[in-house]
């Protein structure tokens, strides 16, 4: 019987080349009355490296993220222990978060699969009233979480929003450690949207609302 050919081996509709091995020729499959393990696991480790590679089938798939700001103005800093027990720490402290227009290269983002939120009050600091900024995720400002609740009701996992809020019941705080102050949260879902000023949600609720009546008319 002739030899056969390299050219016929290529053209072989199961080609095998010879520095390669047939995976059934080798363990455990060469085995006679071969019954396949329960896990798959233990039957992939007898086969060699260059066929079946660990990284056959690359890394599982993983959640959809938005990238949130991360960071709060340089005065919670000084007054971090009175507040670390209700807020996370950020990924910065700095005034650079105070900003309309968040300069990157200051302010870093971490990766969210929620909601991003971006936070400003009228805090009181030795009789002088300071604007503060917080910026994050949704998962990553409170302790306690938000008030479940109003997360809910006014559908921020559903639809961008701002509005204002008590803090004693947004972050449930206990009435003997909390006062009447209040504070507006904005909410929304893309890659660095929590960087937007709040002085332009007014704005465009103006706008929209102008635009309404005229349409009505």
């Amino acid at each position: 019987m002739p030899e056969s050919s390299e050219d016929d081996e290529l053209s072989a509709p199961f080609y095998l080349g010879k520095n390669k091995k047939d995976l059934f020729t080798q363990p455990p499959f060469d085995q006679p009355f071969y019954r396949p393990p329960e896990s798959t696991q233990e039957l992939f480790k007898h086969f060699d490296q260059h066929l079946m590679p660990e990284d056959m089938f690359g890394d599982l798939p993983k959640a959809d993220t938005a990238r949130c700001y991360s960071c709060m103005s340089k005065f919670y800093e000084a007054v971090w222990p009175a507040l670390s027990h209700v807020y996370k720490k950020p990924m910065n402290f700095t005034d650079s978060c105070n900003e309309e227009k968040i300069d990157k290269s200051k302010v870093p983002y971490t990766p969210c699969p929620t909601i991003c939120v971006a936070m400003s009050e009228e805090a009181t600091v030795g009789g002088m009233k300071i604007r503060g900024h917080i910026r994050g995720c949704l998962d990553d400002l409170l302790h306690n979480g938000f008030n479940q609740t109003i997360v809910s009701w006014y559908r921020w996992m559903h639809r961008d929003s701002c509005r204002i809020y008590r803090k004693r019941e947004l972050f449930k705080l206990p009435p003997e450690q909390s006062d009447e102050s209040s504070i507006q949260v904005c909410t929304c879902y893309a890659d660095y949207c929590n960087s937007a000023s709040s002085s332009y949600w007014p704005l465009f609720w103006l706008l929209f609302l102008a635009i309404t009546v005229t349409l009505l008319r």
